[in-house]
């Protein structure tokens, strides 16, 4: 298993949803910018939330939040690209979550 640890901003505020099981979750895109990058070039990375956490994330954050997040990385497949290059897709599924910014005060789900 792939363990991450990424600090990043949200594109997007994240919306709940339930699974047919009755499982919370959320999916959303944060935002990480390259730090030696001359081009200020940004990585967008998928991720999904479930139960306390998704809830807790929906409720607090928007989009612009500032957010750590701890997870596992879930390789998606292949696709290719506009350019013709083929491409991984990963999702990172999110297993702890803190916010450094939200609606209220700065909370940790």
């Amino acid at each position: 298993m792939i363990r991450f640890f990424l600090t990043g901003i949200l594109m997007q505020t994240p919306i709940l949803s339930t699974t047919s099981e009755g499982t919370a979750i959320s999916e959303f895109d944060i935002a990480i910018k390259r730090k030696h990058s001359q081009d200020n070039e940004t990585d967008i990375f998928k991720t999904t939330v479930t139960g306390k956490i998704a809830e807790s994330c929906c409720q607090h954050l928007v989009e612009g939040s500032r957010v750590v997040l701890v997870g596992r990385i879930n390789i998606n497949g292949k696709y290719t690209d506009q350019n013709g290059v083929e491409r991984t897709a990963y999702n990172f599924i999110v297993d702890a979550m803190e916010f450094d910014d939200s609606k209220q005060n700065s909370q940790t789900a």
